[in-house]
């Protein structure tokens, strides 16, 4: 009997003790899996944050960039827009060679003489000169001598000099510009044109040319910067 009690007792303690440690394991597995659920947690946590403030770097980068291409986009028409500039402000005070269509008029004279104190008397050049630009002419020459805003047309003893240098007959003026408009204007019912071939008996020529070349200014500097 108390061989059975002793066995009995025994099986109990036994059982307890597999209670026992199946509880201390079940507790720490749970102590275990609440340790790695906090750090998993805080490492999703972490993440989400990250990938906020890359998102806002990724918007504030965008931002920039788009600033940046307008900026370059408003730089590059300032740009187009002042190199336009300068070069039409090339083209009127006659700093570089000019190209493209326009009137050929010449003027000479039927006899062997020296029409220059005709031409300075009339003011025929000038005259011819401030017409043309008044019309659409771009650039003007005259004996391929490039006639600027400043130039100086006079006579000068039996010759007549442009920009200080002498010119002789027969005087061809070149304009470049659109012919059409200037054929309105230029053409043989002019006044100045009409009184050369009537009242002085010259020989006048006007033709059209879709070719016309025109050279630059001698004796000037490039005009590279406008200081303000």
């Amino acid at each position: 009997m108390n061989k059975d009690k002793l066995i009995i007792f025994f099986m109990i303690f036994m059982v307890s003790m597999l209670i026992m440690l199946q509880d201390k394991y079940n507790y720490n597995q749970s102590i275990e899996l609440n340790f790695l659920d906090k750090e998993l947690l805080s490492e999703v946590q972490n993440l989400r944050k990250e990938n906020d403030n890359l998102e806002d770097l990724i918007e504030l980068k965008k931002a920039k960039l788009e600033k940046e291409e307008n900026n370059t986009v408003k730089n590059r028409e300032l740009l187009e827009e002042l190199r336009n500039e300068t070069n039409d402000l090339k083209t009127i005070l006659g700093y570089i060679k000019m190209q493209g269509e326009g009137i050929i008029l010449k003027i000479d004279s039927k006899k062997d003489e020296n029409i220059s104190s005709i031409m300075e008397e009339r003011g025929v050049l000038l005259k011819i000169v401030n017409q043309a630009k008044l019309h659409g002419g771009e650039a003007v020459s005259i004996n391929n001598l490039r006639i600027g805003p400043y130039s100086e047309i006079v006579k000068a003893g039996s010759h007549i000099n442009i920009n200080s240098k002498p010119i002789e007959q027969p005087y061809e003026i070149k304009i470049i510009g659109s012919g059409k408009k200037l054929s309105k204007y230029i053409n043989y019912n002019n006044l100045i044109i009409g009184d050369l071939k009537t009242m002085y008996d010259l020989d006048v020529n006007i033709k059209l040319s879709s070719n016309i070349i025109i050279p630059k200014l001698i004796g000037v500097k490039d005009l590279n910067y406008i200081e303000r």
